[in-house]
């Protein structure tokens, strides 16, 4: 770059200077470094440097050098002074052919001038991208585009250039912020920009990458690879990333995520997958049905309760330590050559029958289960296992065949171990200690008779076979009581006599259930009292015949009455 300094003195402004008739434009500031007009210059020129262009405008030249030399007190023949403007001599405009020249005339004060001349870049052609702070804002990245791709040192990427620029390589240089200005580079395979500063990626225009390692960009928070096709392989470990968007990533076949902050993960649309690691994820669950090609999956130091790998059969590596995961079934995998679930809370390993898998690393596991009341079935508590593959060493019975698991005690843990099959080392045994979170159960209490009754002269007679309790070991407790007057009064007695009443019924709580009671109301009614029978008529009687017949006989008790009456008179 062309750099003309020359200092234009006119007597009667520097005299006046000197003697103090023309006022500084500041003053010096307690804490801020001193610098010569030379080096003011210099600064000025650096930072114009990749920022000037045919349009550039007097505002914007002094808005850059201004902030070049925030902070920067500068001494001009003795004298403490800043920058009193900048403003354009003249210009000669870039072409598509050559570059162009901007002359500044820089003011210190309003009568020290200095001429700088800046160059501008030639003009890109059809196809071209300038390597300036437009279109690469980040100086650093900017330098790197002009050391490695433009190979002719015009500060303009040719069409050939940028054909050729198929790898970007920024690895290590924590200077680089941005990478705006990647877009450009449509020819772009692979990029490696692990360890840098940055903090966005936007590959979208990059659509034939086919490897990204961004890993170890802790500022890394957003990355959008919409429409990358042709990616295959994505490492961005130990980033800031939460959200990740895959669908579109059709050819993916490794993913590297461990130590970010995803706690979603959508890989349904990689079917062509065969590596996973979220290791170190806030993921809790994983949906791998869409993933027969996985080979090697990785979840450790994760939340993940539930591992549902029957799909991914290829399965030659699988490490899940440090998780939620209460039952693993890997019997099917007979491809697997190594597991590794250590400090995880299964309830049981089944590796099944496999010789292949030679390395297999696994602790004996401590699970919590909340149970309710004093039994529980083990086989509906966790899917999968085999009571007969059990054998219990303490704290509790188990019945094999219906995997009931009773007579425990509250705080006191179940121990037992399991059979988890042979691998290629022969049986391999797995121990097993469940924690109890022991919570009360309901009691129920039934009545299986009818109390409502005619009376007899019999008291209400209640059995063990009348009650059924589910739940407390207490006994029953059964107290009657009557309605009088709209008040129920306790009996001593069972009821006998006619009247309303009711039967509580109730037990109290123990050590698995609480306590629990009915109310039944019932009666005993009054014998209905009998009702005179009458013979109906046959069919066959005549109605008129029968009443001359009821006739006749009340005329002769009559007369039978009359006579009997004469007689006592005669007496």
């Amino acid at each position: 770059m062309k750099r003309m300094m020359k200092k234009i003195g006119i007597c009667l402004f520097t005299i006046a200077i000197l003697l103090g008739t023309m006022p500084l434009t500041s003053v010096k500031a307690t804490g801020q470094s001193t610098i010569t007009t030379d080096e003011a210059n210099e600064l000025i020129e650096k930072a114009l440097d990749g920022k000037v262009s045919n349009d550039i405008t007097e505002q914007e030249i002094n808005e850059i050098a201004e902030e070049a030399l925030e902070g920067k007190t500068i001494t001009y023949f003795g004298m403490e002074c800043e920058l009193f403007g900048i403003k354009i001599d003249s210009i000669q405009k870039a072409t598509e052919n050559s570059s162009g020249e901007l002359d500044l005339n820089v003011y210190f004060t309003s009568s020290a001038v200095y001429v700088l001349s800046v160059p501008i870049p030639q003009l890109p052609k059809e196809g071209e991208v300038s390597i300036n702070v437009k279109n690469f804002p980040d100086s650093a990245f900017r330098e790197y585009v002009r050391r490695t791709f433009d190979t002719d040192n015009n500060d303009v990427l040719s069409v050939a250039e940028l054909e050729v620029a198929t790898r970007i390589v920024i690895t290590g240089n924590t200077q680089i912020k941005s990478v705006k200005g990647i877009e450009y580079f449509t020819y772009l395979e692979t990029l490696y920009c692990w360890e840098t500063s940055i903090e966005s990626l936007d590959l979208t225009s990059n659509k034939r990458l086919t490897l990204i390692n961004c890993a170890v960009n802790q500022n890394l928070i957003t990355l959008n690879i919409m429409g990358l096709e042709e990616l295959e392989i994505l490492n961005l470990n130990v980033t800031g990333i939460k959200d990740l968007n895959l669908k579109s990533n059709k050819s993916l076949k490794i993913l590297s995520a461990w130590e970010t902050e995803i706690d979603e993960l959508d890989v349904s649309s990689n079917s062509e997958l065969e590596s996973l690691d979220c290791s170190g994820t806030k993921i809790t669950q994983l949906d791998l049905s869409q993933n027969k090609a996985l080979i090697v999956l990785y979840v450790n130091d994760t939340d993940i309760k539930e591992l549902d790998i029957n799909a991914n059969l290829a399965l030659k590596q699988l490490k899940c330590d440090n998780t939620n995961i209460n039952i693993l079934d890997v019997s099917q995998h007979k491809n697997l050559e190594g597991l590794a679930c250590m400090n995880s809370p299964l309830a049981y390993l089944n590796i099944g029958d496999n010789k292949k898998l030679i390395y297999l690393n696994k602790t004996d596991s401590t699970v919590n289960l909340d149970v309710v009341g004093s039994s529980f079935n083990i086989k509906e508590a966790f899917k999968g296992i085999d009571p007969n593959n059990m054998t219990m060493i303490c704290g509790g019975d188990l019945d094999k065949e219906t995997g009931i698991v009773s007579h425990y005690q509250v705080g006191a843990p179940i121990v037992y171990k399991y059979d988890c099959g042979t691998s290629g080392n022969g049986e391999e045994m797995m121990q097993v200690t469940l924690h109890l979170n022991v919570k009360k159960g309901d009691s129920l209490i039934t009545l299986n008779k009818e109390l409502s009754k005619t009376y007899d002269g019999q008291p209400i007679e209640l059995n063990e076979t009348d009650i059924t309790v589910k739940g407390s070991s207490k006994p029953i407790t059964i107290l009657y009581e009557e309605k009088r007057e709209n008040n129920w009064v306790k009996l001593n007695t069972v009821p006998r006599e006619v009247g309303t009443y009711r039967v509580k019924i109730s037990v109290e709580e123990d050590e698995f259930y609480h306590s629990a009671e009915i109310v039944k109301e019932f009666e005993i009614t009054e014998v209905e009292p009998a009702v005179p029978h009458e013979v109906p008529p046959t069919g066959d009687m005549n109605p008129i015949g029968f009443n001359i017949g009821i006739l006749l006989i009340s005329a002769g008790a009559i007369v039978y009455s009359m006579k009997r009456n004469n007689k006592k008179r005669k007496v």
